[in-house]
């Protein structure tokens, strides 16, 4: 191992006291900020080994229980070095420590640091206590740090060096002793013979017997890690393939032939391998690393076949990033979902079975078992990532269920060769009954990384593109046909035959998700498959993730595959509704627009629903301004006031006109939160009066009652909610529809409240449609909705009787309509709502009264039942820190006293943006503590102390009462205006 290479006086190192010289000045000591220049120190010093330092690194040390560190050093295998958890100046560091390890940190090389001091453990003991402020021992403490190696992973480093030079030397030994066994060894010779020609079969019928000869190599080679780090020592006599595989093996060894004698060598190898996967609990870090394992066999023993077949896998925020983003489509588009029956998947080159395994984690355990067995499809042709992937999948499958069932999804099979319309004869019975099934089922998501370079099965030794007749011939009568392009070679590539092959596939409807090239977004060949891409799907999602290193950039920095072709992940839609279907959505009334808004109240005020309308408050300072406990909330607001009008007296007394704010502000987070309009006040010499009277109730997110310090200093936008809730008695009588804004990325949603609501109530840039306005003493009550829409769904519906409160709960229901939000979803992201004219508006009328009545009245609502699971010889407690929702979402930790049971399933459907109501309430009514400021927010009542648990059962009522009244609605048949 290199040692660390590190001066006082090089770059990185006086880089470092440079920026802490310059935070000093500044008056800057909060973590945030002087951290920054710790951790570019960390990450120059990294960069000497090859590894990587991760900031906000998540660390499971529990089943239960996730700690976020300030930073972790991994190498490329995923194994960590070290640990990084930074501090801000003030802070007492041997205290922070000991907090630290009481919450469960690692002991193991892990580094506590100030800007002036740092204390590393190693072996579960203080070694190094340092004066940071002293460049000589800077470096020492650095030299200490990164010289530090685990034995296990010492073991390991040696092991790779030792497999990358022995596993040629092993292939190319069992390359010649199965070529002298097929001489001398008839037995095995008729066995290679009749596999052989199986494999002609099911792969390629020009198969090289090279490559047949690598496949036993591999499985020889391999066979021990499935046995022993995968715990399956059933693993061939189990699966179909290595079943086979090992009756040819038999055939091998009937001489003489020893495996473990000849595996002697690499012993230290395998054992190596297994203690170090020992030491790895977080599942995704294991799995990242058995991957990478697998990268560095096929370097050593094939570096052809890692390259021509694509052996590039895909880093797990881009699995996780898909999965999320086909979860989102089904349901947004098709009211679906990854758990949903008939939503069949296949990922067609599966590799190791990432997509696969992360797939079956979004899908709920209650529905697993049918999905595992019926409903998840995969295919690959190449033999180890085949064997690892049935593995990672059946694992994955115990690990959710407590039981063990071979995967039946997992085809040995050339993709792309399905397409051809032949006889299967696919190697094993089973596998071509496996295939037979896959070809006859309707597809509806295709997800994956497809083959990125030229074969995806070792044809012979040139390696050259492999041809298929059906899968060709439509690249040829579509992309190439409409194509401009003199040169169409391009076309030809694996990824694009994959996105033909997807298209066709999933037929009328479904959604394809690659990580692929990104060559087709603009390269001149590519014009035909563009536009059949655009003419094929209704919608198109590209993210560019760039990485072209024929573009001059460094591929080490810049590509997510550390590859030199760009790459983008795509998701196409295809959907049977027609596109027409929006267009009508321009036609419907507003319910608020910017020239009605500025108009007078008088005959001016036309053409929208509202009169005005107004953003959520946005305070610039949440931590501060907000708090469950109102005594808190006095306290911080005070502290907060006092700081403020300190600074204001000394800017008031300094001599210079030319004087800058940010300079001369006391930045300490734990005494005031700036923001921009807080400082120009302070220019404006402006004094901020401290009263309670301005405390107030606000809605902060859905069903989360919070107090609020309402104040047009103290709070960054208070926009028009002084008009809205001027005064606590308004909020008996006014009502408001809180609405996603416009560009919101969380999702539409709604919600009526009778209180102030914030800016991120649900959704980004809540917008608030009020019943009643006031003069902000609470007097001259009017009610926003304009007489011009009034009489308009007066006229349109031909009934006088019709009132503004009608008007208002009509809205309300029409927002809830599943049908509304589905086929205007592209529109309600660009645009505020408008309203058509549902065929039967009295029925919608009511509805949204009765969701109205229901949601502001959440907490008069009777409990659901739910079971009550005490944790024996736990004292009772009703007090919250945090709840946690059981994987299968059954289940709601409440305390360590308490467990909440029998959670149903269709709570999770009543959604408000991107979380369903009750996951609002879990996630808010926790204890937290903000980093910056160090203030507490409490939930728990002393006055009422089973508060939040009865919540929690009014909310799940609330939820499915809600859902019970939407099923309930009409048809969304709608008119739109007649022409004015």
């Amino acid at each position: 191992m290199p040692k660390l290479n590190i001066k006082t006086t090089h770059k990185p190192v006086q880089a470092f006291y440079v920026a802490l010289g310059q935070f000093q000045q500044l008056g800057v000591a909060h973590e945030t900020a002087v951290r920054s220049a710790f951790q570019s120190l960390l990450a120059s010093c990294a960069r000497q080994f090859q590894w990587t330092l991760v900031p906000e690194f998540s660390l499971q040390i529990n089943r239960n229980k996730r700690i976020l560190l300030d930073g972790a050093l991994l190498d490329v295998f995923h194994l960590t070095h070290g640990w990084w958890e930074a501090k801000d100046i003030h802070d007492d560091l041997p205290a922070e420590v000991r907090r630290k390890f009481q919450a469960g940190y690692p002991k193991d090389n892990i580094l506590f640091q100030t800007p002036e001091r740092a204390i590393l453990w190693q072996d579960k003991r203080c070694v190094l206590d340092a004066d940071l402020t002293d460049p000589k021992q800077l470096v020492q403490t650095l030299e200490a740090f990164f010289g530090y190696h685990p034995p296990v992973i010492a073991e390991w480093e040696k092991a790779v060096v030792l497999f990358k030079d022995k596993v040629s030397e092993i292939g190319q030994g069992l390359a010649k002793l199965i070529q002298q066994e097929r001489k001398n060894n008839p037995r095995f010779a008729a066995a290679f013979a009749a596999f052989f020609r199986k494999m002609c079969r099911a792969i390629n019928s020009n198969l090289a017997e090279a490559a047949v000869q690598e496949m036993l190599i591999q499985h020889l080679l391999t066979e021990r890690i499935f046995r022993t780090v995968f715990n399956n020592p059933e693993f061939t006599r189990r699966n179909a393939i290595a079943k086979e595989i090992e009756t040819v093996i038999h055939a091998l060894t009937s001489h003489s032939f020893s495996r473990r004698e000849f595996f002697q060598s690499l012993n230290r190898f395998y054992t190596a391998i297994e203690r170090t996967a020992e030491t790895i609990e977080d599942f995704s870090r294991k799995q990242h690393f058995l991957n990478t394992v697998y990268e560095q066999f096929f370097q050593g023993f094939s570096i052809r076949v890692a390259d021509t077949h694509g052996i590039v896998y895909t880093p797990q925020p881009i699995v996780d990033f898909m999965v999320k983003s086909i979860q989102h489509i089904l349901k947004t588009e098709f009211r679906s979902s990854l758990s949903h029956s008939d939503v069949h998947i296949i990922d067609p080159f599966v590799g190791t079975g990432n997509f696969i395994v992360r797939i079956m984690r979004e899908i709920r355990k209650t529905a697993l078992e049918h999905k595992y067995k019926q409903e998840l499809h995969c295919n690959e042709v190449l033999l180890l990532p085949y064997y690892i992937a049935s593995m990672n999948i059946e694992r994955e499958f115990y690990e959710a269920t407590g039981r063990y069932q071979p995967f039946e999804g997992l085809c040995f099979v050339d993709t792309f060769e399905l397409a051809e319309d032949r006889q299967l004869d696919l190697f094993t019975e089973e596998n071509t009954k496996r295939a037979k099934r896959q070809k006859e089922t309707e597809i509806f998501v295709i997800v994956g990384n497809p083959p990125y370079n030229a074969g995806q099965v070792n044809e012979n030794d040139n390696n050259k593109n492999r041809q298929y007749e059906t899968v060709d011939q439509r690249v040829r009568n579509t992309y190439a046909k409409d194509s401009n392009a003199t040169l169409k070679n391009s076309l030809f590539d694996p990824y694009v035959k994959a996105i033909r092959w997807a298209s066709d596939r999933i037929g009328e409807e479904g959604i394809i998700a690659f990580v692929t090239n990104n060559s087709f977004i603009d390269g001149l060949s590519f014009d035909g498959m563009r536009k059949h891409l655009s003419d094929d799907f209704d919608a198109v999602y590209i993210l560019d993730l760039g990485g072209n290193a024929r573009k001059g950039l460094q591929v080490s920095d810049s590509n997510v595959f550390g590859i030199r072709v760009g790459v983008s992940i795509s998701l196409f839609v295809k959907t049977k509704r027609k596109p027409s279907q929006q267009a009508d959505f321009d036609t419907f009334i507003p319910m608020g627009d910017k020239t009605t808004k500025a108009a007078d109240n008088g005959n001016g005020a036309v053409g929208a629903i509202f009169k005005t309308y107004s953003n959520g408050v946005n305070t610039g300072r949440d931590a501060w301004a907000y708090n469950f406990q109102r005594n808190a909330l006095l306290e911080n607001m005070q502290r907060m006031i006092d700081t403020y009008n300190t600074e204001l007296d000394r800017w008031k007394r300094l001599p210079d006109p030319k004087r800058n704010v940010d300079d001369f502000v006391v930045s300490d987070g734990r005494k005031i939160k700036w923001t921009d309009r807080l400082k120009q006040e302070l220019e404006k010499e402006k004094d901020v009066d401290f009263s309670p009277e301005n405390v107030r109730s606000s809605l902060y997110r859905p069903f989360t009652k919070s107090y609020l310090y309402f104040d047009r200093l103290m709070n960054s936008r208070v926009s028009v909610f002084p008009s809205i809730f001027p005064t606590p008695e308004t909020e008996t009588e006014n009502r408001v529809i809180c609405v996603a804004g416009v560009g919101d990325r969380k999702g539409f949603g709604c919600l009526m409240a009778n209180t102030i609501s914030s800016i991120d109530l649900a959704f980004e840039k809540n917008q608030c449609f009020p019943f009643y306005t006031y003069d902000e003493d609470g007097t001259n009550r009017r009610e926003n909705i304009t007489d011009w829409a009034w009489k308009q769904f007066q006229s349109h519906y031909q009934d006088n009787t019709i009132g503004k409160w009608d008007i208002f709960h009509y809205i309300y229901a029409l927002l809830h309509h599943p049908d509304y939000r589905k086929r205007y979803q592209a529109n309600l992201k660009r645009d505020l709502p408008r309203i058509p004219y549902a065929s039967n508006f009295q029925a919608f009328a009511k509805a949204g009264q009765h969701l109205a009545e229901l949601h502001l009245r959440y907490e008069d609502q009777r409990e659901y039942p739910l079971d009550y699971i005490e944790t024996p010889d736990t004292p009772l407690t009703w007090h919250v820190e945090k709840m946690r929702l059981s994987k299968d979402k059954t289940q709601i930790q409440y305390n360590d006293f308490l467990t909440l049971g029998g959670i149903p399933p269709a709570v999770f459907d009543y959604r408000l943006g991107n979380r369903s109501a009750l996951e609002w309430v879990l996630d808010q009514y926790r204890v937290k503590e903000d980093r910056r400021s160090g203030i507490v927010n409490d939930p728990n009542r002393p006055d009422d102390k089973k508060y939040i648990v009865h919540l929690i059962q009014k909310v799940i009522t609330v939820s499915l009462e809600t859902l019970n009244i939407i099923e309930a609605l009409p048809p969304l048949e709608t008119s739109a205006p007649p022409t004015q």
